[in-house]
């Protein structure tokens, strides 16, 4: 508005300065040319103060209608329509245009790119959208096929995103976010490696900082040699999620599983590998399928006391000791229950 301001008094200067010349001024055509040319230069700079746009590279720029000709629905931050407020289109990095007097009607807010280091996944919290469904505690995962289209807020806003936090996560890497829409969390704890505290770099429309929480967003990592068994709090939608009876082999215990993708534990366990499953959501338990061998050494040494009776009806003791190398048999661990030798049986 500034801009506009001076703009209009440049204007008004050069309309108006030539005839406070005096007549018998000097060449007082070509002063007066030049001030008109003065003054209208200083008026288009003006003008141009309020058309340009730029973002610089690393930065991305959100815009927030100041004017515009409604307003936002109730329950709703983010237009789409064109409506007063935070706009879903972003101006993106490194971007340059020339648009007549749009900071006149907008403001521009820049924001940091949201960066996901290696070995973790972004938490994204969707601050506007379809209302979740009942049951539902996080929005339906986004097709991967489409993944493309999940952050661009336009879109998600017109294609039934969800408000809340979200099933799906953001891999590494760098990301040109709305953050008026979304806020990302990256989590992390300490590893007794490079990482020395519980702290999460929180991307929001305040830019990046820090925040300390129990959140981690490190990957699943299945380690070579065994199994990750899941247990999902979430459901896809239309997953035909029919229980399925599991009995083991031993004393006959029967579990109920579900298909993957299921609210439940998985029928399915995970190979090893790295998984970019969202914690809010999977909690997997890493299993052993490794082949456990005990070994034994050393033994042990058993007392006897032999009792023999002479011919004067004396007792005569002897003493004598058995060393037991092998202890995979059933004398390896006995017991005493009121003076009597229990056996038991070891299974390795």
């Amino acid at each position: 508005m500034d801009y506009i301001v001076v703009a209009a008094l440049l204007i008004a200067a050069a309309l108006l300065a030539p005839r406070f010349l005096r007549p018998d001024l000097p060449k007082r055509d070509l002063v007066a040319t030049g001030m008109r040319v003065l003054f209208g230069l200083g008026a288009l700079i003006a003008i141009l103060a309020t058309s340009v746009v730029a973002v610089p590279a690393d930065r991305v720029g959100i815009v927030k209608k100041l004017y515009g000709v409604s307003n936002l629905p109730v329950g709703h931050l983010i237009a789409v329509n064109g409506e007063t407020g935070y706009q879903a289109q972003i101006v993106p990095p490194g971007a340059w245009r020339i648009s007549l007097l749009f900071n006149l009607f907008n403001s521009i807010e820049t924001a940091p790119l949201v960066v996901v280091p290696n070995g973790f996944y972004g938490r994204i919290v969707a601050r506007d959208g379809a209302p979740l469904g009942d049951g539902q505690i996080m929005a339906d995962a986004w097709p991967e096929a489409d993944f493309s289209n999940f952050l661009n807020a336009e879109y998600f806003l017109t294609h039934g995103g969800q408000k809340g936090l979200q099933l799906s996560v953001l891999k590494p890497g760098a990301y040109a976010v709305n953050l008026a829409l979304f806020e990302v969390r990256v989590g992390y704890q300490p590893n007794d490696r490079d990482i020395t505290k519980s702290t999460d770099d929180v991307f929001d429309i305040h830019g990046l900082h820090q925040e300390t929480t129990p959140l981690t967003t490190e990957i699943t990592h299945v380690p070579a040699g065994s199994v990750g068994v899941v247990r999902s709090s979430v459901e896809e939608k239309g997953k035909n999620c029919q229980p399925i009876k599991a009995k083991a082999d031993y004393d006959g215990l029967v579990a109920e599983l579900v298909p993957q993708g299921c609210k439940g534990v998985w029928n399915a366990s995970l190979p090893p590998n790295d998984y970019y499953l969202n914690r809010d959501a999977y909690e997997v338990v890493i299993v052993s399928t490794r082949v456990t061998t005990i070994e034994f050494k050393g033994g042990y040494d058993r007392r006897y006391i032999d009792l023999k009776v002479d011919g004067k009806g004396d007792f005569i003791q002897t003493e004598r000791t058995a060393h037991f190398m092998d202890v995979s048999d059933d004398r390896a661990i006995n017991t005493k229950v009121e003076g009597w030798e229990i056996f038991s049986r070891m299974d390795v």
